[in-house]
């Protein structure tokens, strides 16, 4: 799918849940996820979905707060 094109995909609308990432990654191979929606609605924290992420087995950029 996302191999058809030479530049990232980056999955965008409405995602509602944590569980909505993971099934857009892996079903849809997304290399990436916008996800104003969940934030902005409270539905999830950055934490939850990382964590959700993580135990999935999606690799999940680090940070750190400076």
């Amino acid at each position: 799918m996302t191999q058809e094109v030479a530049v990232p995909v980056i999955a965008s609308g409405g995602m509602g849940m944590p569980q909505d990432l993971i099934d857009v990654v892996r079903q849809g191979e997304a290399d990436a996820v916008a996800m104003a929606d969940i934030l902005h609605y409270h539905r999830a924290t950055v934490s939850d979905i990382r964590r959700a992420a993580q135990a999935a087995g999606i690799e999940v950029r680090s940070y750190e707060y400076a």
